[in-house]
């Protein structure tokens, strides 16, 4: 595996740490590995689309995300899209818009209509930042990177 992994990796790890400690506390008894496996079901997925716009805004490189010259490609002060757009595209791709819920690449086609109605030209403004945004190019399976065994989390990395 590679070293650049190591920083997300082990960030994942403590989020999953903190997230079976607060939820055993929560339910009075040790949930065990059953804690982590919550957090990677329910939590990882978000862990990831955070991270993936922390490296594409240039706030924390990641280079585990292969996309080449991804980088910062929507830092405020870089990017050449519209601002409100880029802004909806975020809420909707991180579950902070008013549905909560988190948008895939095919809700933004499937969807045009709404975007349309909200004021936003779907071909001129969101789908030049969909194109920047690679959506599906944040996924990170965490069965590649971790393994849990006797209610303890392994980390697959080398660090």
């Amino acid at each position: 595996m590679s070293q650049t992994l190591v920083p997300l990796i082990q960030m994942g790890a403590w989020e999953a740490h903190a997230h079976r400690f607060v939820e055993s506390k929560n339910r009075h008894c040790d949930l065990g590995g059953r804690g982590f496996y919550e957090y990677f079901t329910h939590h990882w997925p978000t862990f990831s689309r955070y991270r993936w716009v922390e490296h594409l805004e240039g706030v924390h490189d990641h280079v585990c995300f292969e996309r080449p010259a991804s980088y910062g490609v929507l830092n405020p002060d870089r990017h050449k899209h519209c601002p409100r757009a880029l802004e909806l595209v975020k809420k909707l791709f991180l579950g902070t818009g008013s549905d909560r819920r988190m948008w895939e690449l095919l809700d933004f086609a499937i969807r045009k209509d709404e975007l349309q109605l909200a004021g936003f030209d779907y071909h001129q403004q969101i789908f030049p930042i969909l194109c920047d945004f690679g959506l599906n190019d944040w996924r990170l399976c965490w069965t590649n990177y971790y393994r849990i065994v006797d209610d303890r989390l392994e980390i697959l990395v080398n660090g």
